[in-house]
C-alpha cells in the first residue's frame, strides 16, 4: 500500500482525500465508494455517508471508525472520518467509476493515535 494519510486522533474528524487527477486526465468521475477494513475486522465493509462500521456490519465487537458524509469535488474524492480506536490501523478503499465506466480502485492507510 503506497498511500498513508496522516494519523487521527479518534476524537477527532478529519477530511480525508484521493486527488484521481493524474490518473484519469480529462475523464471525469461518475461515482464514488467508500469502504474500510481494519486490523480489529478484517473484511471489508462498503461505509455509506453517516453511517459507522459497527451498523454497517451488524456486530458489537466492531470498532467505531464513521463515515460522516462524502463529497466529490472536481476529480478528488473526499471522506469525512470521526471515531476509531487508538493503536487501530484501518484501511479505506476509495473506488470510482469514470465518464467511460473505467473502474478504478486506491488504498489508503489510516492510523487511529491518541494525540
Amino acid at each position: 500500500m503506497s498511500l498513508v494519510w496522516p494519523n487521527k486522533d479518534p476524537d477527532e474528524l478529519l477530511d480525508y482525500s484521493v486527488d484521481w487527477s493524474s490518473i484519469i486526465g480529462d475523464l471525469t468521475i461518475t461515482n464514488v465508494v467508500w469502504s474500510v477494513s481494519s486490523t480489529a475486522y478484517a473484511p471489508e465493509v462498503v461505509l455509506t455517508a453517516g453511517q459507522n462500521l459497527t451498523a454497517a456490519t451488524n456486530s458489537a465487537r466492531i470498532d467505531s471508525i464513521q463515515n460522516i458524509q462524502q463529497a466529490l469535488t472536481g476529480n478528488v474524492a473526499v471522506i469525512y472520518v470521526a471515531g476509531g480506536y487508538h493503536s487501530v490501523d484501518y484501511t479505506f478503499r476509495c473506488t470510482i467509476t469514470t465518464s467511460i465506466s473505467t473502474v478504478i480502485q486506491r488504498a489508503v492507510l489510516l492510523r487511529i493515535r491518541n494525540t
